[in-house]
């Protein structure tokens, strides 16, 4: 039998750590998966929330963002894992695209309101998603490990979860508006499958 835990990466250090934070310039970048922000330093209380099975990992898996590689380094080293790190593609980000960017003003209103109102949309469509689904599958199945980590994006995680937990791995079931409804919020907070 073989364990996966899937958790998102750890919070991203100012200005990135909220999108009031940013500046109109950084929040589309981050959206649009042009920004490659680096994480908070320290270990924050998400640390000592982490699931104490992940302590037996035998290999981690990131995508290759920083925010991702960096979660790595940081959790290998606060729980002393010091496991094999391998970087894929497969686990990045799937960006969105802000359908109508708002004026400098109008995101700064957003700001004072507490009210983030951007309509966006995932440049990957259903048919694109279920095949890196299915990519992700097939490469963590083959893995010769027991008991693997994954640390990833709050989309991509999320739409793991669906896969793997909801429609279990049935790709004529998957319904992307359905899978939209189940990203992953909070740092380093995700799920675990069993192969």
């Amino acid at each position: 039998m073989k364990r996966v835990s899937f958790i998102r990466h750890y919070r991203l250090a100012i200005p990135f750590d909220h999108w009031s934070h940013m500046s109109l310039k950084e929040f589309v970048d981050l959206t649009e998966g042009r920004a490659d922000p680096e994480i908070e330093t320290g270990f924050g209380p998400e640390f000592l929330e982490l699931p104490r099975d992940i302590k037996s990992a035998e290999f981690l898996l990131v995508g290759t963002k920083k925010r991702t590689q960096q979660s790595a380094i940081a959790i290998n080293k606060f729980l002393n894992l010091n496991i094999p790190t391998i970087s894929s593609l497969l686990f990045d980000e799937i960006p969105s695209r802000i359908l109508t960017i708002p004026t400098e003003r109008e995101f700064e209103t957003m700001k004072t309101k507490e009210k983030l109102t951007v309509k966006k949309q995932r440049v990957m469509g259903n048919e694109d998603k279920v095949i890196r689904l299915m990519e992700i599958d097939k490469y963590l199945s083959e893995l010769p490990y027991s008991q693997i980590l994954v640390i990833s994006h709050s989309y991509l995680i999320g739409l793991l979860n669906y896969w793997f937990n909801i429609i279990k791995r049935r790709p004529k079931s998957f319904d992307g508006k359905m899978a939209d409804n189940h990203e992953i919020g909070g740092w380093l907070r995700g799920f675990d499958f069993q192969f």
